[in-house]
């Protein structure tokens, strides 16, 4: 019995072993699961640490702080890792220590069970099942070093990891160094485009003192072309003597033949008073003749006055123009262009309104200076796909990255007397609808020199709309030399206080008579606006006359519905509404193709003007 009861007490103590080792394979494989999710925290650490270093590898070239950081971020998840790394590996030594405990335990239980076996053979059942737990724990230990051997390969795997961070850092680095070297590499490009630029100011300074040795030669051609004109006038003024010295003597012939009753001294004083008549008839045609020549000599002058200073200041200039062959010639050896400049820079162009435009898109995308005229503004239509989706296009389709800015198109628009339905349009309206096209439209041979440099140099491209009528009615000083006028900003022509009159172009002249007229016989006071620029308008000095007055009559030539004084009609409405005595007015062109014969009835008159303002002034 007290053999029994010791084999059962080491049955029991055995069973109490089995138990303590189940418990610590438990215990193990809870620490195992901790090593494995901290493993796999550390393989998602290292993968982040990855994607942030090919993220950065992605951008380094957009900035070099962006690169450090993203570099120091790279260090930092690279740090991580390997105390990620440190941390598995004293995990995995102390799971090593662990198992060799275990294995010790392992074994003195082996030995207990043993000696237990030595002592109750007769517990057979008891030792086999001992033996069958020993077994599956031995099976458990085989699973333990199996997964401690994926646990060093995962190690591996994060070193191999680390090895890759470290590479790519040190890519980083070499492409940080790369691109502080294209930096340097671009600054010393730079120093050599200073130097090239200096080098083109030289030049450009000789080619402006060749130029104005061409202009001392244009001066002594002119003063010898006055002088040639001064003997016309002499010869002019020989020949009208001589007419009336014979028509004096025969006149004398014809009252010697009269009776000494008939010739008396009243029939003397008559004939004396014709011929003093016919002498100073013949004086005043030659003074109309002189001052006929001094205005032709002065519009030329201003017309070619602006092109060519511009050609002077700058060699990248072109200047085209659509004529006929031997008209286009004879304008431009007129003007004193083509001889100045050359065939390279001042030349004709085919009857193609779309390619002139495009041409000049070309030549300005290219950065040349391109100055296109439009024969007439009426020819516009066919470019008016060029100027829409192209020219006014071009910096916006391409984010910024080109342009064609120093393109500007010229174009005659207006009535001119007999210029009917295809030589007399007004089409400016049609442009102002399209962003990116700067619409000008200038009132006097002045303003038309100051805004055509200012339109020629805006950095986007520009409708030029010059009044035909100017060419043959406007006569007046232009400054000479380089001088601009400022987009955008109206001319104030004439302070008033009643009403404001608002006109561009040709109208601006309407506007001023009717203007001058209403002074004298009404006594209404008119401030007269010439907005010169439709695109962009001025809208704060219109506002702001309006404000003062309370009363508004646009002006134009174009058809009255969709015109541009509709535009500034509603913009006055909205802004100064509650200071406004009486409705905006427009006084415009007829909503019909511009006639021939009626081209009086269907322009916008001085009278029209004048009855506009009446009504608005008695509302």
């Amino acid at each position: 019995m007290a053999k029994s009861a010791a084999l059962c007490a080491d049955v029991d103590a055995a069973k109490e072993a089995a138990r303590t080792a189940v418990a610590d394979r438990q215990e193990l494989e809870r620490q195992l699961d901790a090593v494995r999710s901290e493993l796999e925290e550390a393989r998602r650490n290292a993968g982040q640490a990855l994607a942030a270093a090919q993220s950065y590898a992605a951008e380094k070239a957009r900035a070099a702080e962006a690169a450090q950081a993203q570099a120091e971020a790279l260090r930092a998840d690279a740090a991580a890792a390997d105390a990620a790394t440190r941390k598995v590996a004293e995990e995995r030594v102390e799971l090593e220590a662990q198992l060799a405990s275990a294995l010790s335990r392992l074994e003195a239980e082996q030995q207990t069970c043993a000696s237990a076996l030595d002592r109750a053979n007769a517990a057979e059942d008891a030792h086999v099942a001992a033996k069958a737990q020993l077994d599956g724990a031995t099976t458990e230990l085989e699973k333990l070093r199996t997964r401690i051997a994926i646990a060093n390969a995962a190690a591996l795997q994060a070193d191999a990891e680390r090895e890759v961070l470290t590479g790519q850092l040190m890519t980083t680095s070499t492409d940080l160094q790369q691109a502080r070297s294209d930096l340097e590499a671009a600054r010393a490009s730079a120093d050599e485009a200073r130097s090239v630029a200096a080098a083109r100011m030289m030049g450009l300074r000789t080619q402006l003192d060749a130029a104005e040795e061409v202009a001392r030669a244009a001066n002594a051609e002119r003063q010898e072309l006055t002088r040639q004109l001064a003997a016309a006038r002499s010869a002019l003024e020989e020949s009208e003597r001589k007419e009336g010295q014979a028509l004096a003597a025969a006149l004398n012939n014809e009252a010697e033949a009269l009776t000494a009753r008939e010739f008396e001294a009243s029939s003397r004083q008559q004939l004396q008073a014709q011929i003093e008549a016919l002498r100073a008839a013949a004086a005043e045609r030659d003074r109309q003749a002189a001052a006929t020549v001094a205005a032709a000599e002065k519009r030329l002058s201003n017309e070619c006055s602006a092109l060519a200073e511009l050609q002077r200041l700058c060699d990248r200039q072109r200047a085209f123009h659509e004529q006929s062959l031997h008209a286009a010639w004879a304008r431009l050896r007129s003007l004193g262009l083509l001889e100045r400049f050359g065939k390279e820079r001042v030349f004709n162009t085919p009857l193609s309104e779309q390619g002139i435009v495009g041409f000049g898109i070309g030549l300005a995308s290219a950065g040349h200076t391109a100055v296109a005229e439009i024969q007439f503004a009426d020819y516009i239509y066919p470019a008016f796909d060029q100027l829409v989706n192209e020219a006014a296009k071009y910096r916006y389709r391409s984010g910024g990255h080109f342009h064609c800015g120093g393109l500007t198109v010229r174009a005659p628009y207006g009535a001119v007397g007999h210029g009917g339905h295809y030589h007399s349009q007004s089409p400016e309206a049609f442009f102002t609808h399209v962003p990116g096209l700067k619409v000008v439209m200038p009132s006097s041979p002045a303003e038309a020199k100051g805004l055509l440099l200012a339109s020629i140099r805006e950095p986007d491209p520009v409708v030029f709309f010059e009044p035909k009528m100017m060419y043959r009615t406007a006569v007046e000083d232009v400054p000479e030399g380089d001088y601009v006028l400022p987009l955008g900003v109206a001319r104030l022509v004439s302070e008033g206080s009643d009403v404001t009159l608002v006109g561009w172009g040709q109208q601006v002249l309407v506007l001023q008579q009717a203007a001058a007229q209403l002074a004298d016989k009404d006594g209404v006071s008119c401030e007269v606006i010439d907005l010169r620029t439709l695109m962009p308008w001025d809208v704060e000095a219109v506002c702001a006359s309006v404000s003062k007055t309370g009363r508004l009559v646009v002006s134009h030539e174009a058809p009255v519905t969709g015109g541009f004084g509709a535009e500034v009609a509603a913009t006055v409405s909205a802004r100064c509404f509650t200071r406004l005595e009486a409705p905006p007015v427009r006084v415009c062109g007829a909503d019909t193709p511009f006639p021939l014969v009626f081209e009086p009835l269907y322009l916008p008159g001085v009278e029209r003007v004048v009855e506009a303002v009446r009504h608005v002034v008695h509302f």
